[in-house]
């Protein structure tokens, strides 16, 4: 998924190909976010509008038509209360079931209900909120506003009404940015918040007790932040991968079906043919030589390429000939099936053991 102006780009990472073209937005797109089970996601702008996108019913439409002049590509939900450009979105946990809040410059916050599409609650402050997030039981929700200060508002306390007004001298403040913050992110058990601004800092807080625990500094504006686990190979190297690279993003929306006759025809051929077909095809990297071939033949003995073709070829032509006869008995049947069985093991045995025992040795090769 991607951005560009007031288009959405929807590609296939494997492929590279570019499978639907989103342009619903009237203005600049300043977010975008996917709920936890991916079944949708949710894109805000500087139109003031919250879009909430299914995903499946995107896929549908891009299989069947081409670009965004299908009226089908619609959203689900379309949230127009905010006055002023929307600035940041956060998805709570338990997939349709959970809330979405946004930011607006409007100075408010507002929480909606993703089954319903119901607007919930309002907050509102007395400076532009820029980034939001909650933790994940939902108890606190963060609100980093344009001069600098971090607002958390408790949302399980009682008596809380439809629009909430939060002064700034009976909020809970988190205070050390100079200028707006820009991003927002909270640790798993809901102790640490970490923050980016303009004022070139990242911070790192401390939840119950609001103080700042570290500060990393940078070269520029930080306009993005995410507390993620330790990557598994961020101090030793990867092991070298036999995957086929990720191919690039094509520019143009790709129609379905229309490569596959031309990725059959070339089989032997590019990683174009590859990447331009609809399915992700298995094929093998370099040629099996003649020697090889001949060994694994008196190997596998009658499992080899020859006699199967062969015996395919006596039971279509045994096929034809009972496909004459108007009947057959149980017997006939069950021997014809019998035959099938074993054509369709010998075929298994044949792929399993040959074809892939050269995949295990080109790998091997690369490896060593």
């Amino acid at each position: 998924m991607g951005v560009k102006g007031l288009i959405l780009f929807l590609s296939k990472v494997a492929s590279g190909n570019l499978l639907a073209l989103l342009s619903r937005h009237f203005q600049r797109i300043s977010c975008l976010k996917f709920i936890d089970d991916g079944s949708h996601f949710v894109s805000c702008g500087d139109d003031n509008l919250v879009m909430v996108w299914k995903m499946a019913k995107i896929l549908s439409c891009s299989s069947n038509s081409i670009g965004t002049s299908d009226a089908t590509q619609t959203p689900r939900y379309t949230w127009s209360d905010h006055a002023l450009p929307v600035t940041d979105i956060h998805c709570g946990c338990g997939g349709m079931r959970g809330h979405v809040i946004t930011a607006s410059l409007d100075q408010t916050c507002k929480l909606y209900n993703l089954s319903s599409g119901e607007l919930l609650c309002s907050f509102v402050f007395d400076v532009g909120v820029a980034a939001v997030t909650m933790d994940a039981a939902e108890q606190n929700c963060f609100a980093g506003g344009t001069d600098g200060n971090i607002y958390q508002v408790e949302l399980f306390r009682r008596g809380m009404k439809n629009d909430m007004h939060l002064e700034k001298e009976e909020a809970l403040i988190f205070s050390g940015h100079s200028k707006r913050v820009n991003s927002l992110a909270v640790s798993m058990d809901g102790t640490l918040l970490l923050s980016g601004s303009e004022d070139q800092t990242a911070r790192v807080w401390h939840v119950r007790s609001r103080q700042c625990l570290r500060v990393v500094s940078h070269k520029g504006a930080v306009t993005n932040s995410q507390i993620i686990p330790k990557p598994l190979y961020l101090e030793n190297p990867p092991p070298k991968s036999s995957l086929a690279p990720i191919q690039p993003l094509k520019r143009h929306v790709h129609i379905p079906n229309q490569s596959r006759e031309k990725h059959v025809a070339s089989l032997a051929g590019t990683s174009d043919a590859e990447s331009n077909s609809d399915a992700i095809f298995m094929a093998l990297r370099g040629k099996i030589s003649e020697e090889n071939s001949s060994q694994q033949r008196k190997r596998f003995g009658e499992n080899s390429a020859l006699p199967l073709l062969t015996e395919v070829a006596k039971f279509e032509g045994q096929g034809s000939a009972t496909s004459r006869k108007r009947q057959l008995s149980r017997r006939e049947l069950e021997e014809e099936l019998e035959n099938v069985k074993r054509v369709n093991r010998h075929f298994y045995n044949f792929a399993v053991k040959e074809l892939m025992d050269e995949v295990y040795q080109g790998t091997e090769k690369r490896t060593t």
